[in-house]
């Protein structure tokens, strides 16, 4: 685990730990948080459990009632105060996605992921335009130790682009987005990459076909296991705090996927049998052009 997924971790089970502390407690804002709970559920809490932290759980909190039944819990949050939460709104409205993957367990990962090495990479370009003395990785080490590495690159290749890429850009990356009051124009080296992936793609339909079966098995697994939803807001160490509860999410029956044709990373539309709206995004997690390709799925 990189140290930057590390120290998340660590302060999402602070905040989660805060919370259980607050409603097993008699304090106000757990009062509250009970209260509204059995206006919603009609259910008393007797205790609140924080999950055993495993990548397999897909709950955060554990909610105990009197009559013995439980519900399991996933809490969404963000640090900013919102004085308004609706209930017609995603409980992640404000904070993290439904599901962030690695980009290798996809088919359009593994795709996306080889076309980027053959335009950005084998091709020679970029290593000559940042005068890069490292050998170019074969495709192989690449993908295992760049383009799907959960943090920075770990090939001496991949070190050195991203070194010598923001030396001269700044702290951006190869989407063609400059840094604040920089005058330099960076190459979107998305562009061919995006061309030729929507032209395989219009070529075969199965990639199409398979991507909606992956999406729904991730939705059916992730929304059967959480049973409600927590949206916070704020410190609940202090008066900026604010909270809804939210009943579980019925599971949608994907019927389309329609790429995002307004957008330079891989973004399709989520077409369900439901009213919700979802998307699923690929992207890279530490810089485009460097290290982490990954799924989001919002």
């Amino acid at each position: 685990m990189s140290s930057y997924r590390k120290f998340n971790k660590q302060d999402e089970i602070k905040r989660l730990g805060k919370i259980c502390y607050y409603m097993n407690n008699p304090t106000f804002i757990g009062f509250i948080m009970r209260q509204e709970y059995h206006k919603l559920f009609g259910k008393n809490i007797i205790e609140v459990i924080l999950s055993g932290g495993s990548n397999k759980d897909h709950y955060d909190i554990e909610i105990v009632h009197v009559d013995g039944t439980s519900k399991k819990c996933e809490e969404k949050s963000t640090m900013f105060y919102k004085p308004d939460l609706s209930q017609e709104t995603k409980p992640w409205e404000y904070s993290v996605q439904v599901y962030n993957g690695i980009g290798k367990k996809f088919q359009i990962g593994l795709l996306y992921a080889k076309l980027w090495y053959k335009h950005n990479i084998q091709s020679g370009i970029v290593k000559r335009l940042y005068n890069i003395n490292a050998p170019i990785p074969t495709e192989e080490q690449w993908l295992k130790k760049d383009a799907f590495q959960c943090g920075n690159p770990k090939t001496p290749y991949g070190i050195e682009l991203k070194q010598n890429f923001r030396a001269i850009h700044g702290e951006t990356s190869m989407n063609g987005k400059t840094k604040t009051g920089r005058t330099d124009n960076p190459i979107d080296y998305r562009e061919p990459v995006l061309y030729e992936f929507k032209l395989i793609l219009s070529q075969n339909p199965t990639i199409k076909i398979g991507l909606i079966n992956e999406i729904q098995q991730i939705m059916n697994n992730i929304f059967v296991e959480k049973e409600c939803y927590l949206q916070t807001a704020g410190d609940i160490d202090t008066d900026a705090f604010n909270f809804r509860w939210y009943p579980q999410i019925q599971i949608p029956k994907i019927l389309d996927l329609k790429l995002n044709e307004k957008n330079l990373d891989i973004v399709f539309d989520i077409v369900t049998d439901i009213t919700q709206d979802y998307s699923l995004i690929l992207r890279f997690g530490k810089g485009t052009g460097f290290s982490n390709i990954r799924i989001d799925i919002r």
